[in-house]
């Protein structure tokens, strides 16, 4: 299992093509071992409808929607995480550890300007996003599919506090966000209000509004039904 994650993890992490071979040799595995872990990994890929395209001379490399790679790379780049600080160790291998500094800095400053109460948790997956988002940009990637029902976007004001966000970090990493991306953003920052309303049914004080809950599960679940990816789900 831990051979089979770090060949996904590879495989997420490669600008192009990667060569089966190369792996073999550094993990010292005999090529029917190799095999068998690609038929693991193709497995772990099912659930986001992603596919490992195989080309002669050029290797492996993972193919599918944007949206659903950077959801792969969440999961099996940080699904371990407990802290900040170890979601940082492992955030390295995505951006340098000063861009990751800069990311968090800037977010916690705009969230608590706006009056937003994210746990620790909540805030160190929105960082892993964004971290994840510069990194895809960079190479080329962008999010430009997106289901027609989540044109209202826009209009919250979660994507006024991501466009806020987005503006500054342009100007700190020198990463260029389009409008699909920044959606995306508020995507993540919808999401955390999901969640934070889910607990004043149990009771908790309940930190959003019921128009500003509906319109989040009417979104999310617009999203859900395009790119089946359970985020209305997901508390």
């Amino acid at each position: 299992e831990e051979r089979v994650r770090f060949i996904l993890k590879r495989l997420l992490l490669a600008e192009s093509y990667v060569k089966l071979e190369d792996l073999q040799e550094q993990l010292f595995i005999s090529k029917s071992t190799m095999s068998n872990d690609v038929k693991s990994v193709k497995r772990k890929l099912e659930p986001f409808d992603l596919k490992l395209e195989a080309k002669p001379s050029k290797g492996c490399r993972i193919k599918g929607s944007e949206m659903k790679i950077r959801y792969c790379m969440s999961e099996y780049l940080f699904n371990e995480r407990r802290s900040y600080q170890t979601m940082l160790n492992t955030a390295v291998t995505i951006l340098p550890k000063h861009e990751l500094e800069l990311i968090q800095k800037t977010m916690i400053n705009y969230i608590n300007e706006e009056g937003m109460n994210l746990s620790d948790i909540c805030m160190n997956n929105l960082i892993v996003h964004v971290a994840i988002a510069c990194k895809r940009i960079r190479h080329g990637n962008y999010v430009s599919v997106l289901p027609e029902e989540i044109s209202e976007i826009p209009r919250a004001k979660e994507y006024k506090v991501a466009k806020k966000m987005v503006e500054r970090l342009e100007g700190l990493l020198d990463v260029s966000f389009p409008q699909e991306e920044i959606v995306y953003i508020t995507i993540h920052l919808l999401g955390t209000a999901k969640m934070v309303q889910s607990f004043s049914s149990n009771g908790q004080k309940q930190i959003v509004d019921d128009d500003t809950s509906r319109l989040v599960q009417l979104m999310l679940k617009a999203i859900d039904q395009k790119l089946q990816l359970d985020l209305a789900g997901d508390t």
